[in-house]
């Protein structure tokens, strides 16, 4: 008898085991329904690269930010919530819904999204995210059967933090009108995004649309970015 109830209870340990497995992370991917909190993280094929949430204390607050740390340096190279930090200990989750919406989560607060793939009734794709081992996090349609990617809907590399790395662009995107920069920290302790931009501009301002000629410089204002990106053409995305 008591071998007997001993087997019950391992069957169903067993059974709620795997149905919270389901909804635990892969090693570097989040399929719909996956959740990653403080005490997990995404790390890519290589483990280079890892996705995690880390506490900064900026003097006043302890703050929970969703980050990309590379392992091998280490340092962060990517902060997902940077201008809208979530107040430590309130729990920060990571989420991929069943609508496709990447966003996080927290006790007290509005969801923070990231970003949204659309809905598609094609049973031979489906959406996730994944941590690739260029530092890259994407939110991405896959072939069910193969992983292929078949659309990439977002991607981290589109919104650089202070670190910039391969794969990385500086400019603008025409077909979308994105622009892509890195900028300082507001001050010493706030990560916040802040006035200094880092981005591709013209080597004569003075050029016309079509022109090509560009290099890296140093802006202080978003604003003035945007208003002179009109007058000319950076380069094009490949």
């Amino acid at each position: 008898m008591a071998a007997g109830l001993m087997m019950i209870s391992s069957i169903i340990f067993i059974i709620f085991a795997s149905l919270w497995t389901c909804h635990d992370a892969a090693s570097d991917t989040l399929k719909p329904g996956d959740t990653l909190n403080s005490s997990s993280s995404l790390v890519s094929a290589s483990g280079k690269f890892s996705l995690y949430f880390y506490v900064y204390n900026d003097g006043s607050n302890n703050n929970s930010y969703l980050a990309i740390l590379n392992k091998e340096a280490p340092n962060n190279v990517w902060i997902g919530n940077r201008d809208t930090p979530i107040v430590y200990p309130s729990s920060a989750v990571l989420i991929l819904d069943w609508n496709n919406t990447l966003k996080l989560t927290h006790q007290g607060g509005d969801p923070i999204v990231i970003s949204s793939a659309p809905q598609t009734s094609n049973i031979s794709t489906s959406v996730v995210a994944t941590l690739l081992d260029s530092g890259n996090f994407i939110l991405q349609e896959v072939n069910s059967t193969d992983g292929s990617t078949k659309q990439v809907w977002w991607q981290s590399s589109d919104y650089p933090f202070d670190t910039f790395l391969p794969g990385m662009k500086l400019g603008i995107n025409h077909k979308s009108g994105h622009l892509w920069s890195m900028s300082s920290w507001a001050t010493y302790n706030n990560q916040c995004q802040g006035h200094s931009l880092l981005i591709g501009i013209p080597m004569d301002t003075n050029c016309k649309s079509g022109d090509r000629g560009c290099f890296i410089g140093l802006v202080e204002s978003l604003q003035a970015v945007v208003k002179r990106s009109n007058l000319f053409r950076l380069r094009s995305p490949s």
